[in-house]
Order: C-alpha cells, then sequence, then structure tokens
C-alpha cells in the first residue's frame, strides 16, 4: 500500500524530473514521449491520480527556454548558471509533488517508454528505488570504458551491486529523499546513498538510444570529478551500510 508523502500532492501520482543543459533540439520530441509513458501508466493502474513533468534547465544558452516555453504540461525551472546535472537534479527532486519520482536525461537517449514498467516492478516488488541498466549502451567507446572503470571502483568502495549506476533513468518513492540532498556529482552514485540509509534497490534492462541531437557533457575530467565524490560518500556512509 503506498504511503502519500506529506509534502506531496494527493493529486498527482509520478513526476517526472529532467534534467536539460543546451538540449533545446531534444526536449519536445521527449516531452511528447514522457506525456504518452505517464498515460500507458494511468491506463495500466485506475488508481493512478495525476502527473507532472519537469524540466529543470541548468543555465543553457541554446533555444532551451523557448522549447520549454512552447511545451504543456509542464514545470519549467531555471538555474541562471550551471551548477551542475546533480544539483538539477536534486531540485527538481525536491520540488516535486508526485508519490513517485522518475529521472531522465533530456538528451532523449533515456527512453521514457520504460517508466511504466519500472514504476510496477518498484510498486509490485515493494522496492525503493528501481535503476536502468543500459545493457546496449549507444556511447563513445571512451565513456564505456570510463563508466566500466567506475563500476569497478564502485564495487571495491561503497559495493552497491548496481550494474549502471551512472544511467539517470530511475524511478523512486519521494520520501526517499527526505533528508538526503546531492551534492557535488553524487548523481552516479545514488543507489549507494539509498542503500547506506537503508533503501531497497533493484534494477532492470532498459532502452538506450543514439543522441540525434547536441553533444555529450562527458569529458575525461568527470572520471576524477568521480573518484572524489565516491571516496566522500564512503567515508559520509561508512557504518551505515546495511
Amino acid at each position: 500500500m503506498t504511503e502519500q508523502h506529506p509534502d506531496a500532492n494527493p493529486d498527482i501520482l509520478l513526476s517526472v524530473v529532467i534534467p536539460a543543459l543546451n538540449e533545446g533540439e531534444s526536449l519536445a520530441e521527449l516531452h511528447r514521449e514522457v506525456i504518452d509513458a505517464c498515460e500507458r501508466c494511468r491506463e495500466a493502474d485506475p488508481a493512478h491520480r495525476g502527473y507532472e513533468v519537469i524540466i529543470v534547465d541548468d543555465g543553457s544558452t541554446d533555444d532551451t527556454p523557448d522549447a520549454c516555453a512552447s511545451l504543456s504540461p509542464l514545470r519549467y525551472i531555471r538555474h541562471e548558471h550551471n551548477l551542475g546535472q546533480t544539483a538539477a537534479l536534486d531540485r527538481g527532486i525536491h520540488e516535486s509533488r508526485g508519490t513517485y519520482i522518475a529521472t531522465l536525461d533530456g538528451d532523449g537517449q533515456n527512453d521514457p517508454a520504460d517508466i511504466p514498467t519500472m514504476l510496477s516492478l518498484l510498486v509490485e516488488s515493494d522496492l525503493d528505488c528501481v535503476c536502468g541498466w543500459r545493457v546496449n549502451r549507444k556511447d563513445a567507446l571512451a565513456k564505456r570504458i570510463a563508466s566500466r572503470g567506475a563500476y569497478v571502483l564502485r564495487q571495491l568502495l561503497v559495493r552497491d551491486r548496481i550494474h549502471d549506476s551512472g544511467c539517470t533513468l530511475k524511478v523512486f518513492r519521494r520520501a526517499c529523499f527526505d533528508g538526503i540532498h546531492l551534492q557535488g556529482g553524487q548523481h552516479r552514485f545514488i543507489p549507494a546513498i539509498l542503500k547506506a540509509h537503508g533503501y531497497s534497490v533493484g534494477e532492470v534492462p532498459v532502452n538506450h538510444r543514439m543522441r540525434t541531437h547536441g553533444v555529450s557533457k562527458y569529458d575525461a575530467s568527470r572520471f576524477a570529478e568521480g573518484l572524489r565524490d565516491l571516496i566522500a560518500i564512503r567515508r559520509a556512509t561508512r557504518g551505515r551500510r546495511p
């Protein structure tokens, strides 16, 4: 049985949070796909109430604001300066009003069609978080190698037992983030953080698509940043892992 979070709107079951940085060309189609996914959730569950779509514009310098102005329904949140994906996700999560939250990238590589399956798995298996696992990734070789290295380090340092912690496509119970604020680049390590706080985390294979617009935000410095964040998480959660 779903408990309504005290800060949630009882008319909204699902909030979809999308961080975006210079993704103006992708957002109209992605928004349409997200709405389709949310409507599928409604059809599958007669008790499903409303939903909301939240785009957090993390200081875009392209036409992202104009693209968002034409989208409905939408809650648009803008950072005047680029604060990073973690900050954008954290703000969207904490300003959401649904009992459940889905997160996905704004570049269109995550497939919103996976959200209904992930939400069903979370509810039916009584999990707190379901992570997407990009089994067949459509990224450049350097990015895949870096992700593999990050996986090995995660298992050595925090042992989250999640194959693809960096996949933004996830579904959570909103209550997971009571008292938890993401900092630095911690969005890559949400499963480890939640597990350390006693939450149950599962994963499911998801579709991953080629990028058709814009450019990747990944560069070599991200690996070093991720290592620093991982060490910080290990220190912060030492002794808390169940």
